[in-house]
């Protein structure tokens, strides 16, 4: 899907579970949605591990997933051609 980045964070914390420390970084988005006026928002976390592109809050980027919710592909909009 198409996404507009609002914003990100860097986030660091200790797993409960595990007691292993989380790192990674949260994006803030909006995106259109078929129920809402305008466009929804949204957040997602992805774990230092996940390669990320270079985050510039206000462009427009193409965020996909696989059918488990794995990331497949996210990636500036301009860079495949999107409108």
């Amino acid at each position: 899907m198409k996404i507009t980045l609002q914003g990100y964070e860097p986030r660091e914390w200790t797993s409960e579970e595990t007691g292993k420390p989380v790192r990674g970084t949260t994006i803030h988005y909006t995106h259109r949605s078929m129920s809402v006026t305008g466009e929804a928002a949204a957040k997602k976390f992805f774990s230092e591990r996940t390669k990320l592109p270079e985050l510039y809050p206000g462009k427009a980027y193409i965020l996909e997933f696989d059918g488990d919710g794995r990331l497949v592909e996210f990636i500036l909009a301009d860079s495949r051609g999107a409108k």
